[in-house]
This record gives structure tokens, sequence and C-alpha cells, in this order.
């Protein structure tokens, strides 16, 4: 039997369904675009700047999809911390750790635009970068502003103490 702390947030059951769709939705469109991005071919793909930061961003980003799934299925009331971490918790963890990778490949990207003048080539791959880099962002406020939600509604109760051994006394 769970005997840890409850938590609750006073969002509405609806409201609570279309979030973890949008997270879904989401990020599924950013790990496309940053799919897309890496198949796309441009020069910049190939340069130590950017290709292992962007293939780095796919760990979070599947983490970010693993953890919408779980917001899907978190209850509004009675959510032990275990629901909460693995939910909204991963969510923000996740989109945290995207847009921070997305904005060093993205900086990479410009970096390697500014120093080898090759712009119009490399514009289609900025554009998904920037498109990616902007939704993991969005998401990150969003998911930011669902955890803030979340509050305790029964706190944790202490275990009862074995047979034989005195129980600690509270100072």
């Amino acid at each position: 039997m769970y005997t840890g702390p409850l938590y609750a947030t006073d969002r509405p059951k609806e409201r609570l369904r279309r979030d973890g769709l949008l997270q879904l939705a989401a990020g599924t469109v950013c790990c496309a675009l940053l799919v897309l991005y890496l198949q796309l071919g441009t020069p910049s793909t190939r340069i130590i700047y950017v290709l292992p930061v962007a293939l780095c961003g796919l760990i979070p980003a599947a983490y970010w999809l693993i953890g919408a799934v779980s917001a899907l299925r978190c209850p509004a009331e009675n959510m032990n911390n275990v629901q909460k971490e693995n939910g909204p918790g991963r969510v923000l963890r996740s989109c945290t750790a995207v847009w921070i990778i997305l904005a060093m490949a993205l900086l990479g990207d410009v970096i390697y635009c500014l120093t080898q003048s090759a712009l119009t080539d490399e514009w289609p791959g900025l554009a998904l970068l920037l498109a990616a880099f902007g939704i993991a962002l969005g998401e990150f406020t969003q998911a930011r502003d669902r955890y803030r939600h979340i509050r305790m509604t029964a706190p944790g109760q202490e275990k009862p103490p074995k047979p034989g051994k005195k129980p600690r006394r509270q100072p």
C-alpha cells in the first residue's frame, strides 16, 4: 500500500487530456523536425559543431514522448510521487534538455553559416532547427506552467515502528 504523499492538480480533467495531447503532438513534431534536419544532407549536418549535438537531442526528445504518454495516464487527483515525476516532471525535464541542446545546435549552425558564407545552402536546415527550437521552448514554458499547478493534497505517513523497537521521540 502506498503511504507517500498524494498530489492533485487544480485543472479540470478535460484540460489535462488536451494538454497531454498537445505535449504528445509537440514532441512528435519536434522529433520529426530534428530527424528531417539530420536527413536533409546540408553541409552543416556533417560538421562537429552540429552533428553530435543534434544527435544527442534525439535522446531527450524520445523521453519527452514517453513522458507525454505517461502524463496522459496520470489522474487529476490522488497522483502519487512516481506518477507526478514520470508524467509532468519528465516532460518538463525533457523539454528543458531539448531546447538547450537545440540552442547549441542552432548556434553551431549559425557559426558555420557565418564562417563559410553558406547561408544560401543552409537556410532550409537553419529554418528546421529554428522551428524545432521554437516548439521545444514553447512547450517548456507550457510544461513549467502545468507542473506548477500540481499541489500536495495529503502528506506521506510515517511507517509504523518495527516490533521490539522504541519509536523515536519528536524534538
